[in-house]
This record gives structure tokens, sequence and C-alpha cells, in this order.
């Protein structure tokens, strides 16, 4: 038990001090650039971005780390301020962060577990491994094509495992996605406090936050949380972009701030997964109105500035990596000697796809027909990450037609522009990956934007009571999903089998709620490791191979679960300098695959 709470203790220490860091940084940016705010997720963005430059020439090592903690800390001195704002809020709302810390314990406690995701295994953890040994190496894709999608989201992974201090040695993957969760986890909580404090008018950001309540809670329950993938920052960028979005279309407070942080923010989204370009790139086209006007030129040039900067380098990595700065793509392809064969990346772009519209070993035969849409609706209806929140949205949707029949609804107008989001990512999605995990945060954007749209247009005295009662009932049900569990989940029961006397007769108490034992691991439970074995390509090169399925997790350098013969180095007996193919075949199609 004491190791379980030492354990638990370094946890919460360590993402408090990474958090005072890349809010340093934020103040720090807002210093640089003459800004009046700053922000947790824009120090975050900026030291990914700074990060980039860096991996150009260096591994991410303690240096790296030490770098963006002198900036941190002289954005504290500069911006101390701010602090002193931070800790007066914290301390004048001391019951919300009473509240706030029983969910960071309860994080601390989950970050303890294993990393499960499969991907990590595939791609995620030698990527990390990559990044902390090496400068960004050329033509790595030829080893493996996933370690050549240039997330920079790995870059600040392996920022937290370039630390190797005392307890903190590969525990990256229990710290990364857990800090994140919980900043987000304090918003959502502070719009709660919000909304339940007053009594007249409700910031509709706070109205919109609450409802991304359920969908925090199953990140933390997640296999995602203690393993290093991006899917869970991406969808929580999504949810900051929508409501910073919605705040500068509904609200007058912050437009300045809101515009500035919806194009960093929009653009790390991008860096971090290419499949959230159609996010980001509706997210700019609603903003344009608001590019005219004077008043938002300068932060528009600032936030363009530290945008195109991101990108640019972005790309360059991308086409040390891979020779595309797109890739999976084959736009703007570089003929470098390490590119990746065409029919290679085409390979990849169609094993994505036909992946995401029928999962398993007959995925190819989706690629040119309309068959897959069967069983891909069966399975997209049995997914509560998608059927709840469109639950919510069709409730949304009858409310909003009782009270328009009465004459008791006026639409706010100003909110029409906001519905574009959802609807252009649906349409990016379905016809690029059509896979629930793809999707991001946009159906739940879409649910929690129709029940803004709803209250905001009510017109009903008693309407501030509707919405809190709606929103307790909300709350209870969203906690009884983690703390009860039915035949297979609570809300799955409810929404999926439809059958409401089933899904309460199967309760019971959620077992795995806690972890209740202190891992092997300074209280930490290890990764998995399967073993590897030797591959001798036609050169000479020794590559490591994983003796179960596909997954190298903590294997050797150079792992890769797809060796090839005819793989060499570019340099004598040094990863550094990269990878090529030799003798090359633009038309082979299993180059990394």
């Amino acid at each position: 038990m004491t190791e379980l709470i030492a354990s638990m203790a370094f946890v919460i220490i360590t993402w408090t001090f990474l958090y005072f860091i890349f809010f340093g940084v934020g103040c720090f940016t807002s210093s640089l650039f003459k800004l009046s705010f700053s922000s947790f997720w824009t120090g975050w963005a900026v030291s990914i971005f700074l990060l980039q430059v860096w991996h150009l020439f260096f591994p991410v090592n303690k240096a790296a780390f030490l770098a963006i903690t002198i900036i941190g800390i002289l954005g504290l001195i500069y911006g101390r301020k701010k602090v002193f704002t931070l800790f007066k809020s914290i301390y004048q709302n001391r019951q919300t962060s009473a509240v706030f810390f029983i969910f960071v314990l309860w994080f601390a406690n989950k970050a303890l577990l294993p990393a499960s995701n499969g991907d990590s295994g595939l791609y995620h953890a030698a990527s990390v491994r990559w990044t902390n040994s090496y400068p960004a190496v050329p033509g790595l894709g030829n080893l493996h094509g996933r370690l050549a999608f240039n997330s920079s989201y790995f870059l600040y992974v392996a920022l937290l495992e370039s630390v190797k201090i005392g307890q903190w040695r590969n525990l990256s993957y229990h710290l990364a996605n857990g800090l994140l969760l919980s900043v987000f986890f304090a918003q959502l909580l502070s719009s709660l406090t919000q909304v339940f404090k007053k009594t007249k008018k409700i910031s509709l950001v706070s109205i919109f936050n609450i409802f991304f309540f359920y969908p925090a809670i199953q990140l933390a329950l997640g296999y995602n949380f203690t393993s290093p993938s991006p899917d869970l920052p991406i969808f929580i960028i999504g949810l900051i972009i929508a409501g910073r979005l919605l705040s500068l279309l509904g609200e007058k407070k912050r437009r300045i701030y809101n515009l500035f942080s919806i194009i960093v923010l929009g653009v790390l989204g991008v860096t971090i997964k290419l499949s959230f370009l159609g996010f980001a790139v509706a997210s700019f086209l609603i903003t344009i109105p608001y590019t005219v006007k004077k008043d938002f030129r300068k932060v528009l040039f600032k936030a363009a500035l530290v945008a195109v900067f991101a990108l640019a380098v972005w790309s360059v990595r991308g086409v040390v990596l891979s020779g595309y700065p797109f890739y999976p793509t084959t736009f703007m392809p570089f003929f470098v000697k390490w590119r990746i064969p065409k029919a290679s990346v085409y390979h990849m772009n169609d094993l994505i796809r036909g992946w995401a519209r029928l999962p398993g070993l007959h995925w190819q035969t989706s690629l040119d027909n309309w068959q897959w849409l069967g069983p891909w609706s069966k399975r997209i209806t049995k997914t509560p990450s998608i059927t709840f929140p469109a639950s919510l949205a069709f409730l949304s949707l009858l409310a909003l037609l009782f009270f328009k029949i009465f004459g008791r609804f006026k639409p706010k107008k100003e909110i029409f522009p906001f519905f574009s989001l959802p609807v252009f990512c649906f349409v990016f999605w379905f016809f690029k990956a059509p896979d629930p995990r793809f999707a991001g945060s946009f159906f739940w954007v879409a649910a929690s934007a129709g029940i803004v749209f709803f209250f905001a247009g009510l017109k009903y005295k008693h309407k501030i009571k509707i919405l809190k009662a709606f929103i307790s009932f909300y709350l209870v049900l969203s906690l009884a999903e983690v703390i009860l569990v039915g035949e297979k989940r609570f809300i799955f029961d409810l929404f999926q089998k439809k059958r409401v006397l089933f899904a309460l007769k199967n309760l019971k108490l959620n077992s795995t709620l806690l972890v209740k034992r202190a891992g092997e691991n300074y209280g930490f439970y290890k990764a998995p490791y399967f073993g590897a074995e030797k591959f001798t390509t036609s050169s000479g090169l020794v590559l490591f191979v994983p003796k179960e399925k596909n997954q190298c997790w903590d294997a050797p350098l150079p792992c890769t679960p797809y060796p090839n013969a005819k793989l060499k180095l570019r340099g004598k007996n040094n990863l550094r300098y990269g990878f090529i193919i030799e003798p090359r075949d633009e038309n082979d199609p299993a180059i990394g695959i």
C-alpha cells in the first residue's frame, strides 16, 4: 500500500511540475508576441513546435528537457501576475478544487496501469525510442512505414521519457496523456461550477463543455490513458478548439484569444495526426469573417506566423522520415535517395482506408465498392462513443421541435456557422477512414452544440431550471457508467439493447475502477514485451523482428515487424544516417508494410 500511495504521489507531483512548465512556456510566448493572454495549451503547443526544430539536429534528450524547463521558468517569472491569478482562482473556488483533487487522485491511480494499445506496441513506443535516441532519421519509413507518420506528439512523450532521474525511468507512458486529461478535466469542472452558481445568464461555452464529462471519464478508463497514443490528445484538442470557436461566434468575450488558440491548436492537431486536417480546415474556414476585421489583424498575423513556422518544420521532418512532406500521401514528393516507393505509400493508404471500413483480414475487399457499408453501419450502431452523443443530439432536437411548435424557441443565428464544423468533419471522415477511432471528438461536438443551440434559443422563464435538471441527469448517468457495470457497460445496455429494466437488473459495482496493487516497476506496471528475433538483410544489417504478432514495444533498435532483405544503412554502421532500399523498385508495395 505504501508503494501504491508513493507512486500516485509521484504522478501528481510530476503532473503539477509539468503543468507549470508548459503554462510558463505559454506565458513566455505571450510576452514574446505581446499578447494579453496565455494558457497551458498554448505553452504545450509551442513546446512541441520548438521540439520539432530541435529534433532535426539532435535527439530529444535531457538537454531538450532542460531547454523547455528554462523557457517555462522564465515565462513564469515574466507572467507571475498570471500565476498569482491562477492561485487566487484556486483558493476562491476551494470546493471545485477539492472535487478536482479527488478526480486527480483517481487519474493518478489509473496511471499506474500498463500500456495496452496494440498500436503502441506496433509503432508508438518505437517512435518514442527513435526520437530519444537519434535526430530525425532519413528514410525511417523504409524500416517500418508507420514510423514515418511524423506525429509531433511523440516529441512530447520523448521529452518526458528523456529524464531518467531516480524513479523517473520508462514512465512517460503513464504520465503523458494523464497530464492532458487532468488539465482538460479542470476546465470541465470550472464550467460546471459556473453553470450551477449562476441563476441568470450562463456562458454558452460552459454549457458546451459540461457535456464532455462522459467522454472525459471514458478516456480515463480507456487503454489510451496509459499508452503513448495520439488519439487521446487529438480528441481533447478537437473539444478545446470547438469550445473556442463557439465562444468566438456566440460571445463577445476574449475573441482575440479564441482566434489565436483556434489557429495554433488547429495546426498542432494536424502535426499530431494528419486525419485532423478536416477538423482544422473547417475551423479555419468558420473564422474567416473575423480575419478581415481590423481589431483581429495583429493577432491573426502572429498566429499565422506561428502556424506557418510549425507546418514548415513539420513538413521538413516528413521529408526526412519518408521523402514526402505529408506522408502517407504522395503529394509533393522529394526526389531523395531514401524516399519510400510510391507503390508502398498507396498500399499504406489503402490499408488505412480499407481497415477503417472493414477491420480484419478482408479489408482489401472494401476498397473499390460499397458492400462494406452494411457491416460498417451495424458496427457503428453498436459503438457507444457514437450512439451516446447521437442520442443526446436526438433528444435536443425533439425538445427544440416541441418548444418551437409552442412558439417558445427563437434560434440564435450567430451559432449557425458552427454546425458546418461537424458536418464537414463527418464528410471528410466518412470518405477518408470511417472508423470510430478516427472520428475524434466531432460526434460529441455535434451533440453538445445541439444542446447549446436549443438552450440558447429557448424562450421560457424556467429554462435555467430545465438546463440544470438535464445536466444533473446527464452527470448521474455518466457517473453510473463509471461506478456500475452491466452485461457489458451501463450505457451500452441502456442505449444499444434499448432495455432499461435489463440494464438496471444486471448492474454491479465496477471492480476495475481502482488499481489496488502496486506494479513491479516502482509501483507502475510495465508495458508488455514479447521478445525479438534477429533478421539479417542482404547488406548485413541486423534487424530485430517481434516474436509475437507485430509488437515491437521495448525491443532493441532497429525493430520492425516487416523485415525486408533489400534494406540497408545510408551510413556505415550508424543508424543515425537512416535507411534506403537497394535495389530500389518504385512499384514495390511492401516496403515498411
